[in-house]
């Protein structure tokens, strides 16, 4: 579900009766609509959250099988947020779980509720979470990742914030309206200054280490030799 007002476009994860999993179809969906945000002039800011009180509870195991999963369509949802000029916030409530952290973690600002949490499980169900440890690395430096990814347990906002991951937090019930007024007071910047800093930033994070295509190939090859 897309919203638009005036030049902030929020991409809202519509699936609340599942917590807002990802089935196949929401990651070509998502992926079509980020990328089709890349590409409407008069944007400023993009907010990523999701229906009914919860961001993400991950891939949607009723309809996928982890054995051989949708690899393809969900590569092409960071591959289109990796190269969005847009700054991307995004407004966790509830939990982001796994995939759902990676989403999380993906967005350039995050603003969480207090009794929010993010969870990335993956090394404690036998598996390794790639695109999360390829955004970690991009954003965080390795202290964090290692306790992101290895402890496996829930970090709550103040946990994110203590961390350096979250920008913001506040109550849960103010969530939406503070990455709101952050989404407008964002938007009110000159019309090429959010974009352009972006832009450069990602340029000179890419020219000081590896780009967040090549992190994500790196992960995603130890993955499959594990």
């Amino acid at each position: 579900m897309v919203e638009r007002r005036g030049a902030v476009v929020e991409i809202v994860l519509n699936r609340p009766e599942r917590r807002n999993a990802f089935s196949p179809e929401t990651m070509r969906e998502l992926a079509r609509v980020l990328t089709g945000v890349a590409g409407e002039t008069g944007l400023g800011v993009v907010i990523l959250r999701g229906a009914g009180g919860f961001f993400s509870s991950g891939l949607d195991l009723k309809e996928i099988d982890l054995s051989s999963p949708p690899t393809d369509d969900w590569m092409a949802v960071h591959r289109a947020l990796a190269e969005l000029d847009l700054p991307v916030i995004a407004a966790l409530t509830g939990g982001a779980v796994n995939a759902g952290a990676a989403l999380a973690l993906a967005c350039d600002l995050m603003i969480v509720g207090e009794n929010a949490y993010l969870q990335v499980k993956e090394a404690a169900m036998g598996m390794v979470p790639p695109v999360n440890i390829a955004w970690l690395a991009t954003r965080q430096p390795m202290s964090v990742s290692a306790q992101l990814v290895l402890s496996c347990r829930r970090f709550s906002g103040a946990d994110l914030h203590r961390l350096g991951v979250a920008l913001d937090v506040v109550p849960d019930d103010q969530v939406v309206e503070a990455a709101r007024r952050l989404a407008d007071e964002l938007a009110g910047f000159p019309q090429t200054g959010g974009l352009r800093t972006k832009r450069i930033l990602r340029e000179t994070y890419a020219s000081s280490g590896a780009p967040f295509a090549d992190l994500l190939e790196v992960a995603q090859k130890g993955r499959r030799t594990a």
